[in-house]
């Protein structure tokens, strides 16, 4: 039976996607840890690039492009990917406001409610 990998679109958090997705991922193919996910990503000489984005490491545009690829996003939901990155990175509540707004149109799943406390919990 093939593990179900989570869906994007249901998350707003980046880096708790990327740890479900990972753990999903390894439970199919235990040689998908997280240290070999850093090599994947092109970083053989460390094995805790990845540990540190679900950590809190800022990731730069060329590594959003990486994991895009790693997890083979299709183009609406690297759209998706992105902007919530962005949003989860964001500075500013006036900065965090547009990129939720980005996030609520790109969403491809049935449209729920997100209470106010789940917003600044990241």
């Amino acid at each position: 039976m093939k593990t179900k990998l989570p869906s994007v679109y249901e998350y707003n958090n980046f880096r708790k996607y990327l740890s479900d997705y990972q753990n999903a991922r390894q439970a199919h193919d235990p040689g998908f840890s997280k240290s070999a996910l850093s090599r994947i990503l092109g970083l053989p000489n460390t094995r805790s690039f990845f540990t540190d984005v679900l950590k809190g490491k800022k990731v730069s545009g060329a590594f959003i492009e990486r994991f895009i690829k790693v997890l083979e996003l299709t183009k609406d939901e690297a759209r998706f990917f992105r902007v919530l990155i962005m949003f989860n990175q964001a500075e500013s509540a006036e900065e965090r406001e547009l990129y939720f707004d980005q996030l609520i149109s790109l969403n491809k799943t049935p449209k729920r409610v997100m209470e106010k406390k789940h917003l600044f919990l990241l």
